[in-house]
């Protein structure tokens, strides 16, 4: 069995936040907050999944990848120091 990533900055974690969102959809509104409770997904993508579903409209929930992919896009984690400072860098002129 696959580990669950807790690291919103690792792909897993958006993946599992995008499986759990798409199983909230395709649940009735009165029945997601118990199918919440009981995955077994860790709080920190149940969040995730709970705060896409909250702010999905019926639109957009004919498209959960889309919105999951938005949402996640949005909450992507910052590049490190070390890329910053290079994207800092001036080019060099051959």
């Amino acid at each position: 069995m696959t580990p669950h990533a807790t690291d919103p900055a690792d792909p897993p974690f958006w993946d599992q936040v995008r499986a759990l969102f798409g199983d909230l959809l395709d649940r009735p509104a009165d029945q997601r907050e118990a199918a919440l409770r009981d995955s077994p997904a860790p709080a920190a993508v149940k969040a995730e999944a709970k705060t896409a579903t909250a702010t999905t409209t019926t639109a957009e929930a004919a498209k959960p990848a889309v919105h999951a992919k938005k949402h996640a896009k949005k909450h992507a984690a910052k590049p490190a120091a070390a890329d910053a400072v290079k994207a800092d860098a001036p080019a060099k002129n051959s």
